[in-house]
């Protein structure tokens, strides 16, 4: 099986799940309050709950990756955040920093399914 330790630089995509017990409304707000503005969006994407939240590293200031973000109601209850990119150089995980979201929050997507970061929660 393929371990991925955490968001990895300049794959060809990447994501992420973050149960929202694990985090504040709040936090989810904040991130949400800097995806594009409604009326910029594709209707299509908003017709399926889908955002998108252009993200920049601080770090490199010509890196600018874009994400599609979006709330998952589960029927079980366990709610999530969620996001995909086609391309991550790194930048999510620093906004999420930003934001207060601890990244051992955070749930990465892997070819083999999903991976849990630091919670002991690891598939065999």
């Amino acid at each position: 099986m393929k371990i991925r330790a955490g968001f990895v630089a300049n794959s060809s995509s990447c994501g992420f799940i973050i149960p929202l017990a694990w985090i504040k409304s709040e936090q989810v707000e904040a991130l949400m309050s800097r995806c594009q503005a409604p009326e910029k969006e594709n209707p299509e994407l908003l017709k399926l709950g889908l955002r998108t939240i252009w993200v920049d590293d601080p770090d490199d200031k010509i890196t600018c990756d874009e994400w599609l973000v979006w709330v998952t109601r589960r029927p079980d209850g366990r709610d999530c955040l969620q996001g995909s990119t086609m391309m991550d150089n790194g930048a999510m995980p620093k906004l999420l920093e930003s934001l207060g979201i601890p990244l051992d929050a955070v749930i990465y997507d892997t070819e083999s399914g999903m991976e849990w970061n630091g919670k002991g929660l690891r598939p065999e």
